[in-house]
């Protein structure tokens, strides 16, 4: 019995994990159309989700927000998110990684809290 269980046991962790983690290419290629035509990820839907009925919803929501701020993060330092002058002086100029980065945090404050939202903010 316990030779069976384990196995099963292990096998469901994987498959769940594997689930709910979010596609590292979907994002990285969502951030592109960002970057390049102004097509807005599905963020907003997402910040949504994690105050939702479902757990697993939750879960997927707070896995695919938290894999958008790193790559935009990452995609900022790396200068992949090109950086955009700004017609106002002294400017430093502006950056869409960035900019996302705070759209995401300012709709997280207003959003209804939940334990998925602590994931979120506690990146």
């Amino acid at each position: 019995m316990k030779s069976i269980l384990l196995p099963c046991l292990v096998l469901f962790f994987v498959e769940n994990v594997a689930l709910a983690q979010p596609n590292d290419a979907v994002v990285a290629k969502e951030l592109q159309a960002y970057y390049e035509q102004g097509k807005t990820p599905s963020w907003a839907d997402a910040v949504k989700n994690l105050s939702g009925e479902a757990r697993e919803q939750r879960t997927a929501a707070a896995k695919y927000l938290v894999a958008l701020l790193e790559q935009a993060q990452a995609d900022e330092q790396s200068d992949k998110a090109p950086w955009r002058a700004t017609p106002f002086w002294s400017s430093s100029g502006e950056n869409p990684a960035r900019n996302l980065r705070q759209h995401i945090a300012e709709d997280l404050a207003k959003a209804p809290a939940s334990p998925a939202t602590l994931t979120v903010v506690h990146w």
